[in-house]
């Protein structure tokens, strides 16, 4: 969520807050006995497609008064719900991020020629 630095991670800290009130909402939730996509890992989340709409439109919400009422407390709750709050979450979190940094990444190379 942050670099070694301490500047922080803003679309790490956005998928964070997302995946954090979707969770919240009940729209996606972590299984811990099914096994992962990946056919060895256990656990992983699944989306109620059903209330999946309905927390996005909470979110937006809360994001957008927010955002229009200037309301920097409020995104610093949001940040501290789901950011740096030690609980459960932060354990899913971790999880999550040790899987996400087992994927292959792309490598780009690129050349010119005149």
């Amino acid at each position: 969520m942050y670099g070694a630095d301490g500047t922080p991670h803003n679309y790490s800290q956005l998928a964070a807050v997302q995946l954090g009130a979707f969770i919240e909402a009940g729209a996606m939730s972590w299984n811990r006995t099914a096994t992962a996509a990946n056919g060895t890992d256990q656990g992983c989340l699944e989306i109620d497609f059903d209330r999946l709409p309905a927390a996005i439109e909470g979110l937006e919400r809360t994001v957008l008064q927010i955002k229009s009422q200037a309301d920097a407390p409020g995104a610093e709750r949001l940040k501290a719900r789901f950011v740096d709050a030690h609980d459960e979450f932060a354990s899913l979190k971790t999880t999550l991020t040790s899987r996400w940094l087992r994927a292959p990444k792309a490598t780009f190379v690129y050349s010119l020629s005149f």
